[in-house]
């Protein structure tokens, strides 16, 4: 079998096959697959059951909503017939796919079916591709863009959670739906009772960027956040964040290539945060992070814990960007798309 380079490998997931079909169920537990209230209670069927999800993305007149608001984790997915098969494809891409160090695959089993569905992330691999690595050795039955079912539903409680905190609407469903390819598996909220998506619009407009010499481009946003918080110290006031593991090298690489690692200066801050459009932090790299950093790139592992804390002007503006983060902070890499109805 060939070697192929991760240019052949990892392409946009928009490349993914859009003739084949989507993953099916998900032996995770029903925390929050269903359709629920503000509280938090599963309607539609026994305590703690999962209604079947929505074959067809909701929209303002079907939903009956004031807004939707929709969480897509970045990714491919293929589904095979059984463990083996996942085996192998999980395998036979990391030894095959030269992948980067910040790629993810895992395989997660579609329960009810008896198949396996292999995940990659946060770029997934176009069918062509995968089709040429596996080659006849295993049988691929389909291949989607986005994350398993079973990984959506694992991000519903918390963005649940964040919503009733932060929104407070009068009321909260929360549905699963599994579109028919090329539209990914998503969990999209939908909401009654609020006045505005303000805050919503808001977790889209965060951005970190590497601003030095010829570099100039985004390497963070929202979804790239695994937890936030905020925090004074000294009268001073901070919001902190950790990045998903798949951010952590992207955001490393970068930063070694404008050189910042190498002679960290405190008198060059390429790193500049935005929120709604204005830039509200600027910093450099201390030796200590730059040398941390360093020795991960070096050695392949990650040493580095990826947070970073940003010192902002006022308490209100760090529990406001604190909020707006919060609400696409997963365990993993996750586009956003928000509707506000009427």
């Amino acid at each position: 079998m060939s070697h192929r380079s991760r240019r052949d490998v990892l392409t946009a997931v928009a490349g993914a096959s859009a003739a084949l079909a989507g993953c099916s169920g998900s032996s995770l537990p029903s925390t929050g697959g269903g359709t629920t209230t503000g509280g938090g209670t599963t309607t539609g069927g026994k305590p703690g059951t999962t209604a079947a999800p929505l074959t067809s993305v909701p929209t303002c007149e079907s939903a009956n909503a004031d807004a939707l608001f929709s969480v897509v984790p970045r990714g491919a997915v293929a589904v095979v017939r059984d463990r083996q098969s996942a085996m192998t494809v999980q395998r036979t891409v990391r030894l095959q796919a030269d992948l980067a160090d910040n790629a993810s695959v895992r395989t997660v089993e579609s329960g009810g079916t008896g198949r396996y569905a292999v995940e990659f992330g946060p770029l997934g691999p176009s069918a062509s591709a995968l089709h040429g690595l596996v080659g006849d050795t295993v049988e691929i039955v389909e291949i989607r863009r986005g994350r398993s079912l079973a990984t959506v539903r694992s991000l519903v409680p918390k963005l649940r959670s964040y919503l009733q905190q932060n929104v407070d609407p009068h009321g909260l469903r929360i549905r699963t739906v599994r579109p028919d390819p090329p539209e990914p598996i998503r969990a999209t909220a939908l909401l009654s009772g609020i006045g505005s998506t303000s805050i919503l619009r808001g977790s889209k407009s965060f951005a970190v960027r590497v601003e030095s010499g010829d570099v100039n481009r985004t390497v963070l946003t929202a979804s790239d956040v695994k937890r936030v918080g905020t925090t004074t110290q000294r009268g001073r006031h901070a919001v902190t964040i950790t990045l998903n593991a798949e951010s952590r090298t992207r955001f490393a690489r970068v930063l070694n290539s404008t050189g910042a690692l190498d002679d960290p200066s405190p008198t060059d801050q390429p790193i500049r945060a935005y929120y709604r459009g204005e830039r509200i932090y600027r910093a450099g790299v201390s030796p200590a992070l730059a040398s941390v950093i360093r020795s991960s790139l070096q050695s392949g592992e990650n040493q580095w814990a990826g947070k970073l804390s940003m010192t902002v002007g006022s308490e209100r503006k760090a529990q406001e960007l604190a909020k707006a983060i919060g609400l696409v902070s997963f365990s993993v890499p996750a586009n956003i798309d928000t509707q506000q109805c009427g």
